[in-house]
């Protein structure tokens, strides 16, 4: 069956992705359409003199690789 360019497509509320930029495989993630942001969990976030370190997800959750990684341009938001 042929998808007309103008019919919607319907997604589920969850699936799994990659992150390569991250080196993530396998993460679970929630889809919200109406969103502006995303957001992705991290089992540690230390700033240091070197940037913002942060290793993402933990090891309890599918794609953790416990690398850390190093951002230098970041900002801060009180949540």
């Amino acid at each position: 069956m042929a998808l007309n360019k103008d019919s919607k497509n319907i997604i589920g509320k969850s699936d799994i992705a990659d992150l390569p930029t991250f080196n993530l495989e396998n993460v679970k993630v929630k889809i919200d359409s109406g969103a502006y942001t995303s957001t992705i969990h991290c089992s540690e976030i230390t700033e240091t003199e070197s940037g913002l370190e942060v290793v993402f997800l933990d090891n309890t959750e599918g794609g953790f690789t416990g690398e850390k990684i190093v951002f230098k341009d970041y900002k801060q938001r009180k949540v």
